[in-house]
This record gives structure tokens, sequence and C-alpha cells, in this order.
């Protein structure tokens, strides 16, 4: 019967401890609403001028001499695994001096990504903006196991 004690105590632990992330989540959320809604404007206008620039510079340098969608795209994801490769094997930056690998893989598939809603005209920083007080509605692992 001792054994029936000490489960109901694990459990109510267990309870206690899921309470408490609800309640650390619910202030983290709570906390990263007000940070979007003073800086949105600041990180849109930002977010928009890069992105305009990218574009640019990149329409400039001839990359956009094809407007194919698929291989844009692709190329976006090329470079996420490239950052997959350097952080299974630990690699460091091949171009950036002190930085890993994973920064400039990440880094050129962000800049992917700036290009093209450069060039297509799309509103990459209020979407992005969007999504993340989206996310910030949506409970613990958004109800998932992983």
């Amino acid at each position: 019967m001792a054994n029936v004690g000490s489960k109901g105590r694990i459990k109510r632990a267990q309870e206690a401890a899921e309470d408490t992330r609800a309640q650390e989540h619910q202030h983290l959320a709570e906390r990263l609403h007000l940070i979007f809604a003073v800086t949105a404007a600041g990180l849109e206008a930002n977010f928009n001028q890069l992105q305009e620039s990218i574009s640019g510079w990149n329409t400039h340098q001839g990359f956009w001499q094809s407007d194919n969608s698929g291989e844009k795209i692709a190329l976006m994801h090329s470079e996420l695994s490239e950052a997959l490769e350097a952080d299974r094997k630990d690699l460091p930056s091949d171009k950036l001096e002190g930085f890993s690998g994973v920064e400039e893989e990440l880094a050129d598939t962000i800049i992917r990504i700036l290009d093209f809603a450069g060039y297509h005209e799309l509103r990459l920083a209020e979407a992005v903006i969007a999504k993340l007080q989206h996310n910030l509605a949506r409970p613990y692992m958004h109800g998932k196991k992983y």
C-alpha cells in the first residue's frame, strides 16, 4: 500500500511542475507580447529596409535573371542542409573568421529568404510579427510531443 501513496505523491509533484511551467509560459508570453507591441514598428521598418537592400543588390548582381521560384526555394533549403551538416560535424565557417559553419549557413538562409521576399514584394516582416504573436497564444509545445 505504501507504493500507492508514492505514486500519488509523484503524480501531484508532476502536476505541480506542469502548473509552474504553465504559469511561467503565460508570464513569458505576456512579456513577449509587450516587447512586440513596443518594437514591432521599428522592427518592421528595419526588416523591410534590409529585405529591399538585399534584393536590390542581388538583382544588380544578376541573381534574378531567372525567376524560378522553385529553384530559389530549393536554394534556401540547401543552405539549411549545409547548416545541418556544419552542426553534425561541428564545422567552423570557411568564409567568416570567428563564426561557426552553422552561423554562416543560417545567415545565408536568411539572406536568400529576404532576397526572395524582396524580389516578390512579400510582406515578410508583417508576416513574421503576426506569426510570432499568433504563436504566443499557443500552449506549451503547441500541445504536441515534439
